[in-house]
């Protein structure tokens, strides 16, 4: 197995105002791929990818709505908890600082 990188990562990190701060590229891991980075709150469409996403979420609260195979979740999430979208889905992100 290679590397996992940016293409990896569903589309998220190709928003254009995500600058992530570091990454593992250029690591050699070949089970996860981790970024740090700060976002602003947004709405997009991403593409299914070949592995899990965990978002740990350092600023918060934040209320984030998903849509996974039709259905539609709202969730609050405090700063210091994670937020997870299984692999294999095509998703729907929305965010808000509240």
């Amino acid at each position: 197995m290679s590397e996992l990188g940016l293409a990896d990562t569903g589309g998220i990190l190709r928003q254009p105002w995500v600058r992530p701060d570091r990454t593992s590229s250029g690591l050699g891991w070949e089970h996860v791929y981790v970024s740090a980075q700060r976002e602003r709150p947004y709405h997009g469409s991403f593409d299914a990818a070949l592995t899990h996403l965990l978002i740990l979420h350092l600023d918060g609260p934040v209320t984030v709505r998903r849509r996974l195979d039709g259905a539609i979740r709202s969730q609050r999430i405090p700063a210091g908890d994670c937020s997870s979208t299984p692999r294999a889905a095509r998703w729907t992100w929305s965010s808000r600082t509240d």
